[in-house]
């Protein structure tokens, strides 16, 4: 769960159409699968409040190439 606290996000995510998101607003990001927030407001700040669930063994996230 992703929760924007400060600014304007653009969430994209596998498989669905990006989403903007913006302060009060919030989205469920599904496991397994990519995902990527973009500031689209560079004049702004963008703080987000994120809360994961997931297999201690694996990784919180994996950096793209």
């Amino acid at each position: 769960a992703v929760y924007v606290e400060v600014g304007t996000g653009v969430w994209e995510i596998d498989g669905r159409l990006p989403k903007t998101v913006t302060a009060g607003q919030g989205l469920l990001e599904p496991a397994n699968k990519r995902s990527r927030v973009t500031n689209i407001l560079p004049t702004q700040i963008l703080k987000l409040v994120s809360f994961q669930i997931s297999d201690p063994a694996r990784p919180f996230s994996i950096q793209s190439k």
